[in-house]
């Protein structure tokens, strides 16, 4: 799957694998490393910046995933569409 050069990036459900606490009144889209666990569910494991740690995120992150605004804090095991930018593991 090749994801960058596509003019649509590939959009999946995958499951929130840590609580996050981020209130905001817009939609975020935070950076993950999303994997495949053993019993096959994508998992999207939050890598968090802090101002210009954003950008060497992108080193260890291959999505992001779009939280709606206004629900914060997002919890452990809901699901929320996923972004991938970069092959899963």
């Amino acid at each position: 799957m090749q994801s960058l050069g596509k003019l649509h990036p590939t959009v999946v459900k995958a499951t929130l694998a840590e609580d996050v606490d981020i209130k905001t009144t817009l939609t975020y889209f935070m950076q993950v490393k999303a994997e495949v666990d053993e019993s096959g569910r994508l998992l999207a494991f939050p890598k968090m910046g802090k101002g210009s740690g954003d950008h060497a995120n992108l080193l260890v992150s291959n999505a992001f995933m779009e939280l709606p605004a206004g629900q914060g804090p997002y919890t452990k095991g809901a699901l929320y569409p996923l972004i991938l930018f970069r092959n899963l593991p």
